[in-house]
């Protein structure tokens, strides 16, 4: 067992962990969770020895061997990718030393020769524990899993983008096999295929794990225990994140019910020490009532300062076309490399569209052209009538300009100095006090992300293209968002590797590979499900490891959920059919009014009227698109 005794840690001014006394089974599959700032990642340094406590104990098996996984990518090497992969197997790999240094032993009663030929036993037998014939063959495939190109496992590890240093770094440690995990946020940077092949991988690893991760969806795969850092404290509970959530919910409540029984005891104690104490026939019952109310006081717990957390929505954007972006026709190249190839579609008005697709596959391609910052070589680009398109990129956080505060960043972008309309705005996204006047060079990654989402509230448009927009967003913020977004009347197109987060906010999906473009005919976990089937390789197309059988299988399922996408279209299409027919029923109602006698030289009432047909008009319009939209998409869905 992993043992904490009255562990105590600060950082700076901020106490982190405040007398905590808890063990950890290394066996055990933990989810870490807590808002930023809480000390998750200081909670895996200590564990590995990278940070100190101040005061306290932690004790471990001195044999545990502990695999650690840190956001920070550091790789300071020219190895290829394979070579870093397999640099801790390197003495097994390169085995001529061991053998030579027994040749040269010419005298066999040496110690020399002894030692010698006892290196060469235990060499032989981490060959055997690590199975090192295979190591290559193994490191290939952690690599394949992870969505590193096998073009790039021969050439210069600088090479590759901080994404697929993560991948690399990553690979190694599975590679390692260690006892216990300790993964911070390891699924930053992967797409949804590597991010289902490290599933799998965790799901059938024999060791235990302590994770790190804002992608809900993803602890409650791998997890079976969940530790939550709140309030200096460290809750501990069996089950995944989802049951813990529901626990939690439950024991607030009944935390909620018992303060308020002891509140009303406290109340009627109270009442009668007062009314009874000064009386000589109840005074020795008044002086029993207040023992008895201490004790009553004693129960209550400590009044906690209450979590801050962002809340926020968008505001009510202009009205865009029916028809905000078209792509008609569009290919874009970057030098002799076609990354979209003929693509054609329609973003109707409100749609909230999920893009999901390998990394490099050109997601982050799609949106830039449907802003305008990469041109199309071929096609048209059209952009609709009073369209308004604001662009989040993921490298919004290294755009910031770091000599500035956190005032001055909202302050120049709004153009205005209203500083109490500033201040409110970023009080919002839990920016108060002295915080304002914090360079941003000084914030974490959180803070980073949610000034740029205050920024993006100053002005978000009528269409939102968001690249990758819960990097560094803690749960509760992502909720948050996810919230702002469900409630925003206009479109959006994002790409996201948080599957819990696109599967809460998308009603569309757009598949993205290799010169393959595609409107997905189903849910966020109908495409999982896609995947899973092995249905599609890492280009296009049916897996290539796919046996006759079980293709047949997933042509099957995948009719399955064609019909379940088709009744759901359908049941849509009979529910926008009776919108359509109590609008028409309003608007005819509303042209009586017209006619009545009462409003004949009531010209208000009359204007009135005629602004309420029109504004009904409008969403019988909404409607009847919408209505032709669904019929598309059944006939579509019929025709596959």
């Amino acid at each position: 067992m992993i043992t904490f005794r009255s562990v105590y840690k600060q950082f700076g001014s901020k106490i982190l962990f405040s007398n905590i006394s808890l063990s950890i089974n290394p066996k055990n599959r933990i989810g870490l969770i807590g808002r930023n700032g809480t000390g998750k990642t200081i909670l895996l340094k200590i564990l590995t020895g990278g940070e100190d406590i101040d005061r306290g104990d932690i004790s471990m098996p001195s044999d545990l061997k502990i695999g650690y996984l840190s956001q920070e990518i550091d790789i300071n090497c020219c190895k290829s990718p394979l070579e870093f992969v397999l640099e801790p197997f390197s003495h097994l790999l390169n085995n001529e030393s061991v053998i030579d240094k027994i040749a040269l032993c010419k005298d066999i009663d040496s110690k020399e020769y002894k030692q010698a030929v006892a290196n060469f036993d235990s060499f032989h037998n981490e060959l055997d524990i690590y199975d090192t014939h295979s190591l290559p063959s193994r490191a290939k495939s952690i690599l394949s899993g992870l969505g590193v190109p096998d073009s790039s496992w021969d050439q210069d590890i600088s090479n590759l983008s901080g994404g697929y240093y993560m991948r690399v770094l990553l690979a190694q440690l599975l590679l390692t096999e260690p006892d216990f995990l300790l993964l911070d946020e390891p699924t930053n940077h992967l797409d949804m295929d590597s991010l289902i092949w490290l599933e799998k991988f965790l799901q059938k690893f024999k060791g235990g794990m302590l994770v790190v991760s804002h992608d809900r969806d993803f602890l409650n795969r791998i997890t079976k225990h969940t530790m939550e850092i709140a309030g200096s404290n460290i809750t501990q509970f069996s089950g995944n994140i989802n049951l813990y959530f529901t626990w939690k919910e439950e024991y607030r409540a009944s935390e909620e019910r018992r303060i308020k029984n002891l509140q009303s005891k406290i109340i009627k104690t109270e009442q009668f020490i007062t009314r009874f104490k000064s009386k000589n026939t109840k005074a020795s019952q008044a002086r029993s009532k207040m023992k008895q109310l201490d004790r009553l006081k004693e129960k209550l717990p400590e009044k906690k300062s209450s979590l801050k957390t962002i809340h926020f929505h968008f505001p009510k954007p202009l009205r865009s076309g029916s028809v905000p972006i078209k792509f008609d026709n569009v290919s874009v190249s970057y030098s002799d490399i076609n990354v979209l190839n003929n693509i054609s579609f329609n973003v109707d008005r409100g749609d909230k569209i999920a893009i999901i697709g390998p990394n490099g596959a050109g997601k982050s391609t799609l949106l830039k052209t449907c802003f305008g910052m990469v041109k199309q070589n071929e096609g048209a680009v059209e952009i609709g009538h009073n369209t308004a398109i604001k662009y989040y990129s993921q490298h919004r956080l290294d755009q910031l300009d770091s000599s500035k505060t956190v005032l001055e960043t909202v302050s120049d972008i709004m153009g205005i100095c209203d500083k109490p309309r500033i201040q409110s705005l970023l009080g919002t996204f839990l920016f108060s006090g002295d915080d304002i006047y914090k360079k941003v060079s000084y914030l974490s990654g959180g803070e980073k992300s949610r000034l740029s989402l205050a920024i993006l509230l100053t002005d978000p448009g009528n269409v939102l293209l968001l690249d990758e927009p819960t990097n560094h967003l803690d749960m509760q913020s992502v909720e948050c968002l996810a919230d702002a977004l469900l409630q925003f009347s206009g479109t959006i197109l994002v790409i996201s590797h948080d599957e819990y987060f696109i599967s809460r906010i998308s009603n569309r999906i757009f598949e993205i590979r290799r010169g393959v473009f595609r409107d997905f005919p189903g849910t966020v976990s109908d495409y999982r499900q896609y995947i899973e089937n092995g249905y599609c390789d890492t280009e296009s197309g049916p897996s290539k490891n796919n046996t006759k059988g079980s293709t047949k299988e997933t042509e099957k399922e995948i009719r399955i959920r064609m019909r379940r996408v088709r009744k759901k279209i359908e049941r849509s299409i009979a529910t926008v059919e009776k919108n359509i027919m109590s609008i028409e029923n309003e608007i005819e109602q509303l042209k009586n009014s017209l006619l009545e006698k009462n409003n004949e030289s009531n010209y208000q009432k009359l204007a009135e009227i005629n602004q309420h047909i029109e504004e009904k008009n409008a969403i019988y319009n909404d409607l009847l698109h919408k209505w032709e939209i669904l019929q598309q998409k059944l006939v579509d869905i019929t025709n596959r």
